[in-house]
């Protein structure tokens, strides 16, 4: 994907590029599609959810839906099959950002150890954050590859895996690492077949996913304090 013109009003323009936004039905990622998909794109919204992808794409030109879960890898394959098919065949940017808040996946080693299902956490976590991500570039790759100025991929990362970990964030942290190292190494790899490999690591943002944390706002409040985000960015 090369370097993009700008409108009058100094946005850039993305029309006829060819996308595909996987954890598109709520928060950073239904704000990526968003944006590409109003500067011209033509956009595809992969997510588990039918309902939130229809209405994602309610009003929308050049915008399809893909239902389709990251953390299976059939489900992956087939979506990712289904969307380059909408987009005819052309991919030139893929972008992977679903979240995951699953039991036992939020806290640090001494809450998870004995809060009741240690390797569902690990498990969720580790097939959302990174399995999901390599199976995604693993089926697209090749769309990438044959750009004539290489796509780009970029993989969402988080401060709580480039920054040393975090307290309240363990196994979060921990995959987000391993998205790091994984993206440096897809760059590596991919870089003389011309396909951009990057990460983008946010600071914590107040998402859908980030409500499902807590049974009440209190609760919800508190962790947001926990973790040193009393104004956290809201998408």
């Amino acid at each position: 994907m090369s370097s993009s013109p700008t409108t009058s009003s100094g946005e850039e323009n993305h029309t006829g590029r060819r996308c595909i936004i996987i954890g598109a039905s709520y928060g950073i990622g239904r704000a990526t599609a968003d944006i590409l998909s109003t500067r011209g794109a033509h956009v595809v919204y992969c997510s588990r959810s039918l309902d939130k992808l229809q209405e994602a794409i309610k009003d929308k030109e050049n915008c399809h839906a893909v239902v389709m879960d990251a953390s299976d890898p059939e489900s992956t394959r087939e979506g990712m099959v289904e969307a380059v098919s909408k987009l005819g065949g052309r991919v030139d940017c893929v972008i992977y950002c679903p979240g995951y808040f699953g039991p036992d996946s939020y806290g640090s080693f001494e809450q998870l150890f004995d809060s009741g299902d240690w390797d569902l956490g690990w498990e969720g976590s580790i097939n959302i954050h990174f399995k999901g991500m390599m199976n995604c570039f693993r089926h697209t790759r090749k769309y990438l590859i044959s750009r004539e100025r290489g796509g780009v991929f970029v993989g969402l990362s988080s401060i709580a895996g480039s920054l040393g970990g975090h307290s309240n964030a363990a196994i979060y942290a921990i995959c987000k690492a391993a998205v790091d190292m994984a993206i440096r190494q897809l760059a590596l790899e991919y870089a003389e077949s011309g396909v951009r490999v990057y990460s983008v690591a946010p600071g914590l943002m107040d998402t859908p996913a980030i409500h499902s944390l807590g049974s009440s706002e209190d609760e919800i409040k508190k962790f947001l304090q926990d973790v040193g985000a009393s104004h956290a960015m809201t998408v």
